[in-house]
């Protein structure tokens, strides 16, 4: 099996790395141009010239830096540095970050870390929410590892997961914005007093993370970039939502039942109330934290205006972890997360199909012999 799953990786990865130097070599360039905008954002903060050029002219589905100001802060240390390089060290500490959290599960679930290990290098490749964030230099990236180290924290107290865990959630939160509900899950669940010992330093390493982040960047920006970057978040209310690459499920049914622009707002902050809503309920009632993390997991990707593709990557740790729990190759189980990775590949050409691979995972839970992480890691 070893042999088989280096032969896949070796195929797999040469694969995907032929397309993105083939895309990066392109005119204009398709690899890496998500990278660049932050890259370019970077050399803007050292020239001194605003970081958002495009404030009040900007539209939804456009290519335009985005993200909070300590992106570009932390970007301008490396906006020297060739886009390549920097694109393929994203990838490195991205996949990186998987597997360690795949091998840490692997423990827990008593199987051979070494064997997981090959097993999500060689399949990572064909995840392609995944592989497109990786293609595309997306920090989405970043974010498997880290909802991958809440995960294995929760499997048991101790300070030094939890601490990398929280900062690790707070830079992706910070990086990204919907990430943080999973903040507000953890909050809520720190209620529950079997896991408020293994959740207090998640939650606590994440605060503290984020208030450094927030003050350095004052520090060294003050208010005038965060206000901007207010500005631009409030001036999107009036973009258009309605984008086949749009999967948010406000603009999915929008779209379908022809309510236009202003009927895919009023969905959205619909969206936005059941999405906190499901992530209360999930924090609270469902006992599993695996279930209910993924549950949390969901609900962040929906919670803004625009769900692309590849946030469909931040359910690879709950997939690792349901696989992993599964008693046999075979097991229904298995079979449901390897059918969400084939859906990933069926949304390329149909993305809205991404939700029927998200609807597998959530349905998970609901087999029979489901086995927590605690459980086998007792008997391990």
């Amino acid at each position: 099996m070893r042999i088989a799953a280096v032969v896949a990786a070796v195929v797999g990865w040469t694969g995907l790395a032929a397309l993105g130097v083939g895309l990066y070599q392109a005119t204009p360039r398709q690899s890496g141009f998500d990278l660049e905008l932050v890259l370019e954002a970077g050399r803007r903060w050292v020239a001194g010239a605003p970081l958002y050029p495009s404030l009040g002219t900007a539209s939804a589905t456009d290519l335009f830096y985005s993200y909070p100001p300590p992106v570009a802060q932390a970007a301008s240390l490396i906006s020297g540095v060739p886009t390549w390089l920097v694109l393929l060290a994203l990838a490195l500490v991205a996949v990186a970050g998987v597997v360690v959290v795949a091998t840490r599960l692997a423990t827990l679930t008593g199987h051979d870390r070494l064997d997981v290990a090959l097993i999500v290098v060689a399949t990572l490749p064909l995840v392609f929410p995944f592989a497109i964030g990786l293609l595309f230099g997306n920090l989405d990236v970043l974010v498997p590892a880290a909802f991958g180290a809440v995960l294995v924290a929760l499997s048991g107290p101790s300070m030094a997961v939890g601490a990398v865990a929280g900062l690790a959630l707070a830079l992706v939160a910070v990086a990204k914005v919907y990430p943080g509900l999973v903040c507000v899950w953890l909050v809520v669940r720190m209620v529950r007093s079997e896991e408020r010992a293994a959740i207090v330093p998640v939650v606590v390493s994440a605060i503290a993370g984020g208030v450094v982040v927030l003050g350095l960047s004052l520090l060294v920006g003050g208010a005038g970039p965060w206000a901007d970057w207010l500005r631009l978040i409030a001036g999107s209310g009036s973009v258009g939502l309605l984008d086949v690459r749009n999967i948010g499920p406000a603009a999915l049914v929008a779209g379908a039942f022809g309510l236009g622009e202003s009927g895919a707002r009023v969905l959205q902050v619909g969206m936005l109330g059941a999405a906190l809503v499901a992530v209360l309920a999930a924090a609270r009632l469902v006992r599993d934290p695996v279930a209910s993390f993924t549950v949390a997991a969901v609900a962040s990707t929906v919670v803004l205006p625009i769900t692309w593709l590849h946030y469909a990557a931040a359910l690879i740790p709950s997939a690792i972890a349901y696989a992993l729990r599964a008693r046999m190759s075979t097991s229904p189980g298995a079979l449901l997360v390897a059918a969400a990775v084939v859906d990933g590949v069926a949304a390329l050409l149909v993305p809205a199909l991404a939700w029927l691979g998200v609807a597998a995972l959530l349905a998970i839970p609901l087999l029979p012999n489901q086995v927590t992480l605690r459980a086998r890691e007792a008997t391990a």
